[in-house]
């Protein structure tokens, strides 16, 4: 289903996480999940289990359209920089290369303060 009105730009989120199991011989999952919006408040969301059934590319194609997605909107995307999910927003129809959120932007950052804190303040090379 289509909105009346069509969105002139829509932001795209996506990330994945495992849910592991508590108990020996279940299952852990890989799940991947996001959203989409625009700014006059449409929102969807959207979720699959990976290796499910469930084809993520085609959820994230129908929220798209269900914002109200046409030809000419501008799609920004959020991930984590993971290759396997730009390659899901590219089949998807979110071709530009996506962003960092700030979460992940974050994890970067610190990981980085974590490296200069190891580095010598004795020897300038």
């Amino acid at each position: 289903m289509r909105p009346d009105t069509a969105a002139p730009a829509i932001a795209a989120t996506l990330d994945w996480t495992f849910v592991r199991s508590c108990k020996d011989g279940e299952q852990h999952l890989e799940v991947r999940a996001g959203n989409v919006e625009t700014a006059s408040g449409g929102r969807q969301v959207f979720g699959a289990v990976a290796k499910a059934d469930t084809d993520i590319k085609m959820l994230i194609r129908r929220s798209l359209d269900a914002v109200g997605r046409t030809a000419d909107t501008m799609l920004t995307a959020f991930t984590d920089g993971c290759s396997g999910l730009r390659h899901i927003l590219a089949d998807a129809g979110v071709t530009d290369r996506p962003i960092l959120d700030w979460f992940h932007i974050a994890m970067r950052l610190q990981h980085l303060e974590q490296i200069a804190d190891g580095l010598s303040a004795d020897d300038p090379g």
